[in-house]
């Protein structure tokens, strides 16, 4: 996460304008703005730059269920290289222990936003074969990051794991699509890439 920081105060020069009230008759309620051709100089803080509100590492890479196809085929989309284990892998993996699940109450371009809340803990799991994965050792890493990252920016946010949390409709959701709220994030990282078998996704 980030947040706009400024470089300091600076003067900044700024057209004057005069305010026109709309013309007897006119459909128009609010005053239009023409300049005066005159300039003034303001003192204003210059917000030109951001900065780390909080930092995450950059995993070796994700495991995600075998289950998640579409979310496998819109990383395929973006260009990001899947692949899928032939044989079961047991390992310590990072889970993301869910804190709180909060979804935004007004529409945003179709979803109603998500913000996760939690943190990682080590636990040993064994995953089944079948089971995907997506490394970050790849030229697109930065993005795998960016898009599976619970509690950031990514498919988490815009709803593409509702199916397996819940969502805003509650009880409701798990009666559809046969889930209910998780104590865990359908997803576990690793440190670096598992030593197991795969075939890439095509």
């Amino acid at each position: 996460a980030y947040k706009p920081v400024s470089r300091g105060v600076e003067p900044v020069v700024l057209r004057q304008v005069k305010a026109v009230p709309p013309a007897a008759g006119s459909r128009r309620r609010r005053p239009r703005y023409e300049p005066t051709g005159k300039l003034d100089t303001v003192n204003l803080p210059v917000m030109d730059r951001f900065a780390a509100s909080a930092t995450e590492k950059l995993p070796g890479g994700y495991f995600l269920p075998s289950a998640e196809g579409g979310i496998v085929k819109l990383l395929r989309l973006h260009g990001i290289q899947v692949r899928r284990t032939l044989s079961e892998w047991k390992g310590t993996a990072q889970v993301f222990r869910i804190d709180s699940l909060s979804w935004q109450s007004n529409e945003f371009q179709g979803h109603h936003l998500l913000g996760v809340a939690g943190q990682y803990e080590d636990d040993d799991v064994t995953l089944p074969a079948g089971s995907y994965y997506v490394s970050t050792a790849q030229p697109l890493g930065r993005l795998v990051f960016q898009l599976l990252e619970p509690d950031g920016y990514g498919l988490a946010r815009w709803n593409f794991f509702d199916r397996r949390l819940g969502s805003e409709e509650g009880a409701l959701a798990g009666l559809v699509y046969g889930s209910s709220p998780r104590r865990t994030f359908p997803l576990w990282r690793v440190d670096r890439d598992p030593d197991v078998a795969m075939r890439r996704v095509r």
